[in-house]
């Protein structure tokens, strides 16, 4: 069943980018509120750590995402011919993964859009300070950016297939 699992492993590689790409935002984004707020310096144990991860997990991602044939020849999967097969597509799993984050991300979303609402029209920040203008926290930031991502997926399915599709076809 190797080209179910090729599908599933470009699949899980694209979840992979969204989980690196949602940690770089959350480590620079903690970079920043500290740096800001703390006359400290920032544990470099957490920064070596959240950083080595990030790395980590955006190089499984990637090898899941273009070395999927090289993965599979690793753990030996191999093709089972049992009748005919459907037509596999990775759009369909690029849609399932969007709405998937859209489904588990939207109820955080709105409620740190309730809240940051809430506070800014008491005239009290994320921060619990009193900003001259509305502050965006970072909590809402996040959630913005994650739905804004699981759209992404959602509505550019065929683009994001089609990015794949082309770099797998230049190294055949």
């Amino acid at each position: 069943m190797k080209s179910y699992f090729v599908v599933g492993a470009k699949i899980l590689g694209i979840y992979l980018v969204y989980l690196g790409l949602l940690n770089l935002f959350q480590i620079v984004t903690a970079l920043m509120v500290f740096y800001s707020a703390s006359s400290e310096p920032f544990p470099m144990l957490t920064l070596v750590s959240s950083t080595g991860s990030l790395i980590l997990l955006l190089i499984f991602s990637m090898f899941l995402l273009f070395k999927t044939d090289s993965v599979a020849s690793f753990l030996k999967v191999r093709e089972v011919h049992e009748g005919p097969h459907p037509q596999l597509s990775i759009q369909t799993g690029i849609i399932l993964i969007g709405i998937f984050i859209f489904s588990t991300r939207i109820g955080s979303f709105l409620a740190n859009l309730y809240i940051q609402t809430k506070e800014a029209n008491a005239g009290i920040s994320g921060m619990g300070t009193c900003p001259n203008g509305p502050v965006l926290s970072k909590d809402l930031l996040i959630s913005t950016i994650t739905i804004i991502f699981s759209l992404i997926l959602i509505l550019g399915s065929s683009g994001i297939e089609n990015v794949i599709s082309k770099f797998n076809q230049k190294r055949i």
